[in-house]
C-alpha cells in the first residue's frame, strides 16, 4: 500500500513539473509525454485544481499552473539566503585557486560586496563587506550592468561620473557599451587593473527563478598570479559554481 501511495505521489509531481510555463496543456498531451494513463492524470489534475495548484480553461478544458504555486514559491524564496547558498561554492573556488572569491549585487546603482571568501596567502586583494563600487569598472560591476535591461543600462550610463582609478579604468561610455556587449556575448567578465593596480578579476552571473541576473560571482587576485591560472578553466569553474547556486535559487538549467 505504501509503495502504491509513493508511486501516486511521484506521478503527481511528474504531472505538475510537466505543465509548461506560459501555455496550457491537455490531459492527452500530458499522458503522451509522461506515459501515464489519461484517467490517472485526470484524477491528479482534479486534486491539484481543488488546491489551486492548477487551473482549467472551461472552454478548451486545458490546464495551466495555478496561483497557489506562486504563494508556495514566494514562501520558498523567502527562506533562501543567497549568501549562505554561495558560501560553500566560494570556499571551493578559493581553495582551488588560492585567490579571493566574492559575491556582489546591485544596490542604488552601485555594486555591493555582500560575501567573500579570502585566500590564505600573504599577498591577496582585500575588500570589505558592504564595500561599494561603480558599475563602469571591475569584473563583477560591469557584469551586473551588462545583464540589465537595455533601457536601464542607458539610464544608468547617462548618469555615471567616470573617474579614472587607474590607467586602465574605462572612462568613455562608448567603450563601456562595447565591453557590455562583449560580456553578454561571452557570458563572463574580465577586469585587468581597472580598479586597482596589479589586480585582475573574472566574474560570471548568478540567476534567480525568473532567469534574471541578480548577483555576480567572481575571483580576484594579483595580476601576475591570476594570469598564471588558465582563463578558460577559471571561467568554467566559475560558471559551474554559479549554475549550482542559481539552481538552488530555483533557476532552470
Amino acid at each position: 500500500m505504501e509503495n502504491k501511495n509513493i508511486k501516486s505521489l511521484a506521478n503527481g509531481i511528474q504531472v505538475l513539473l510537466a505543465i509548461p510555463h506560459g501555455r496550457m496543456v491537455s490531459v492527452t498531451e500530458l499522458s503522451r509525454n509522461l506515459g501515464i494513463t489519461k484517467g490517472s492524470i485526470s484524477k491528479i489534475l482534479a486534486t491539484f485544481r481543488s488546491f489551486g495548484f492548477v487551473i482549467q480553461d472551461e472552454q478548451t478544458k486545458k490546464y495551466s499552473l495555478g496561483p497557489a504555486l506562486i504563494t508556495l514559491g514566494y514562501q520558498a524564496l523567502n527562506q533562501l539566503d543567497i549568501r549562505e547558498l554561495a558560501k560553500p561554492h566560494m570556499k571551493h573556488l578559493t581553495n582551488r585557486y588560492n585567490e579571493n572569491s566574492m559575491l556582489m549585487v546591485i544596490q542604488n546603482e552601485q555594486a555591493i560586496v555582500i560575501e567573500q571568501s579570502e585566500a590564505s596567502g600573504p599577498i591577496k586583494l582585500t575588500v570589505k563587506m558592504g564595500e561599494s563600487h561603480p558599475l563602469y569598472c571591475g569584473a563583477i560591476p560591469k557584469l551586473l550592468l551588462a545583464f540589465m535591461p537595455e533601457e536601464k543600462i542607458r539610464s544608468i550610463v547617462e548618469k555615471l561620473e567616470f573617474k579614472p582609478l587607474t590607467e586602465n579604468t574605462i572612462i568613455e561610455p562608448e567603450i563601456l557599451y562595447e565591453k557590455l556587449i562583449e560580456i553578454r556575448k561571452t557570458g563572463y567578465s574580465v577586469s585587468i587593473e581597472e580598479m586597482t593596480e596589479d589586480a585582475m578579476a573574472v566574474a560570471v552571473p548568478i540567476k534567480d527563478v525568473s532567469g534574471e541576473v541578480i548577483a555576480g560571482l567572481g575571483i580576484s587576485g594579483p595580476k601576475n598570479r591570476m594570469e598564471s591560472h588558465e582563463l578558460e578553466s577559471l571561467v568554467q569553474d566559475l560558471l559551474i559554481s554559479a549554475e549550482r547556486i542559481s539552481k538552488e535559487l530555483g533557476a532552470k538549467a
